[in-house]
């Protein structure tokens, strides 16, 4: 990260009711080693924009700008999914998924994304596809020594929670893994616009 910026992106807080799922899928995974590094309880998420380093003086006019645009409704959402990126051949993220509130997810995804492009370091190049990381493949990993046919075939019972405001976070990189603060919530409510 250069001087006098923060790394930022923009997301969705999750409910903690996930946790104890997390937890279950863990046990699903067989890996001879250590090959997935999970992601910490406090730092589930669902990102909606990553910006990358965004200069701190640009910070103000970033939030004012977001405060214009997250102008929508709360909603529902439900976590029914499980899933990989991109291929059990090249195994990097272990995801679970939105069914219920994906559209207004992805609603809300675009049009952030798409008011925010001047201070993104780089463009998203694929379709956004609304979930949430629970682990990542560390880079050195033997991937025929990990199996996620269980994970994948995991059925569990949807855990739905409300969406009720937006987030800018600040991530910190450290060698035990990142660290989010947030920098601005957004509320979202039912006299919105959208």
């Amino acid at each position: 990260m250069t001087k006098n910026t923060k790394r930022l992106f923009i997301g969705i807080e999750v409910s903690p009711k996930v946790n104890s799922l997390i937890s279950s899928l863990k046990n699903t995974i067989i890996s001879e080693r250590n090959d997935i590094r999970w992601v910490h309880q406090d730092n589930l998420h669902i990102t909606i924009s990553f910006l990358g380093n965004v200069q701190e003086e640009n910070i103000p006019k970033l939030i004012n700008l977001l405060t214009d645009v997250i102008q929508f409704k709360s909603y529902k959402m439900s976590i029914e999914q499980t899933g990989i990126f991109p291929n059990e051949k090249r195994l990097r993220i272990l995801w679970i998924g939105i069914n219920k509130g994906k559209n207004e997810i992805i609603n809300l995804q675009y049009k952030i994304d798409k008011s925010v492009v001047e201070y993104k370091q780089s463009q998203r190049l694929d379709n956004f596809k609304p979930h949430i990381t629970v682990g990542r493949v560390k880079r050195n990993a033997d991937l025929s020594k990990i199996q996620v046919k269980n994970f994948l075939n995991t059925l569990y019972e949807p855990i739905e929670f409300n969406v009720n405001s937006v987030v800018l976070f600040e991530s910190k990189l450290h060698p035990e893994g990142a660290k989010y603060t947030i920098l601005k919530e957004f509320p979202l409510n039912e006299r919105s616009k959208q």
